[in-house]
């Protein structure tokens, strides 16, 4: 099952009955025409609100194969075409999920900015809700919908390499690094905190580093090095492991042990594993690793490169 899918399930199951997109019929034409029709609109306008809308509707599309989804279909589709319909359309038009992850990426930056936090949040809902006429409520529950929605099609995308291949990596680790490095996780409302950005980083970093072989691995490496999203990402977890679920953190983990059994991730060890980190992955080795490798035999394989890494920096 599409790792993105599995974590979304509850998401899907739980969301509140009047933000689901439900009884839409969506004919082959009709998600092309979604997927094309997406573009970056002022946050909060009212085509930013029509764009979160179109985003909820593909990534129920999408995730609708492996999950009860109350979603009509058009008649020249079933469940799992509608659901391939949808990323061939994004595997067509890469530049798509780049304007994902553009909405994501002003809207964080919206919500994690010092004038937002507590009291200065409260200001912006109830001055949107007045201007746009929407409860404070239900505006605060069309925010988490844009955010958990847009996370859940964005990870359905970074599952095939046809997509993730075509992503401009410069935008998509920029984006990682601007919700990388919070002291905090800004949740809005009952927000789910597995299913904020700051959790789901790590579940997009686990999927990249899952398709290094199959890639062009030296330039996502390069990436990774030129951003320092390893040194940022161990920092994240360091900063917010006990508030985002271990299934998450493992995934993390796992993505960092993989990267070491690369051909590159050995060559290029030292810099994309800088001196700078080790304090945190001798916590890991500590807390996390030893942790989830204690859950399975599995996991204690999956993190052995890592394992030996942390020991070896040791020894330093």
């Amino acid at each position: 099952m599409n790792s993105a899918v599995k974590h979304f399930l509850t998401s899907i199951s739980e969301s509140p009955k009047e933000l689901r997109p439900a009884n839409v019929a969506l004919s082959s034409d009709a998600i092309r025409n979604l997927v094309c029709s997406l573009e970056v609109h002022e946050l909060f306008s009212e085509q930013w609100f029509k764009t979160s809308n179109v985003i909820s509707i593909l990534a129920y599309a999408a995730a609708a194969q492996q999950s009860n989804i109350d979603l009509t279909l058009g008649d020249d589709l079933c469940l799992f075409e509608g659901s391939f319909v949808v990323i061939q359309e994004f595997g067509h038009h890469p530049d798509k999920v780049s304007v994902i992850i553009n909405i994501l990426k002003a809207y964080k930056e919206c919500m994690l900015h010092p004038d937002n936090q507590l009291s200065g949040y409260k200001n912006m809902v109830r001055e949107l809700s007045t201007r746009l006429s929407i409860r404070p409520r239900v505006l605060s529950e069309r925010m988490i919908e844009l955010e958990e929605m847009a996370g859940l099609l964005l990870g359905c995308c970074l599952e095939f390499k046809e997509i993730l291949s075509n992503i401009p990596m410069d935008l998509f680790f920029s984006y990682i690094n601007s919700v990388f490095g919070k002291d905090h996780i800004y949740i809005v409302g009952d927000q789910d905190v597995n299913k904020t950005q700051e959790a789901l980083i790590l579940l997009y970093f686990h999927q990249i580093a899952q398709r290094l072989s199959d890639m062009e691995s030296q330039t996502i490496v390069e990436a990774f090095i030129s951003h320092r999203v390893i040194e940022n990402l161990v920092k994240h977890l360091h900063t917010h492991y006990k508030r985002v679920s271990l299934k998450l953190t493992f995934r993390a983990l796992h993505g960092l042990a993989l990267i070491l059994e690369t051909e590159d991730g050995i060559v290029f060890q030292d810099v994309l594993f800088p001196p700078a980190c080790y304090q945190y992955l001798f916590l890991f080795q500590d807390v996390l690793v030893t942790k989830a490798a204690e859950k399975s035999y599995e996991n204690r394989v999956k993190l052995a490169p890592l394992s030996r890494f942390i020991h070896s920096a040791r020894n330093k």
